[in-house]
């Protein structure tokens, strides 16, 4: 599997880490030339022809279509793969930075700085990107939760390649 760019910061899986996070790499790959593409030919046969038999019509508009696609169980455990993917992602890369976070911290104090760079504690992140994990990732971008932390930054350099 391509692996991310190596740089002094990127967190290093073991060999263990490394096969889980490719397996999931694989696994989504499959997915999206395999699997995802068959939602069409789903929608176009099995579900349409459900819902002219119970309703006389082909589905009109996104929303017919939607509702109509939620009932199949191919399109359910599609959707279930397409939640549970990223998921597995920031579990596995989630825990290879963990165990590395106090040497990542330190490995990221400048001992020359150029400039610097100071960001208003006061700052409220707003709420469309607190309420929910875009992408998945816990904590999303902003979520600290250690001093100096790296791990937002750590686990998605790992994790989005």
């Amino acid at each position: 599997m391509k692996q991310p760019f190596a740089h002094p910061m990127m967190p290093l899986p073991t060999s263990d880490e490394l096969a889980r996070q490719n397996f999931i790499a694989s696994l989504k790959m499959h997915m999206e030339d395999h699997v995802y593409p068959a939602d069409a030919v789903v929608g176009r046969t099995r579900v349409a022809s459900k819902f002219r038999v119970q309703n006389g019509r082909d589905p009109k508009g996104r929303v017919e279509w939607r509702h109509a696609m939620e009932e199949d169980p191919f399109v359910q455990t599609w959707g279930s793969m397409t939640r549970t993917i990223p998921e597995m992602t920031w579990d596995t890369v989630g825990e290879i930075v963990q165990h590395q976070l106090p040497e990542l911290i330190e490995k990221s104090w400048i001992q020359a700085p150029q400039g610097s760079l100071t960001l208003d504690p006061d700052l409220k992140v707003p709420a469309y990107n607190t309420a929910i994990d875009i992408h998945c990732m816990p904590g999303g971008y902003h979520t600290d939760i250690a001093e100096d932390d790296v791990y937002a930054g750590a686990i998605f350099d790992r994790g989005a390649y």
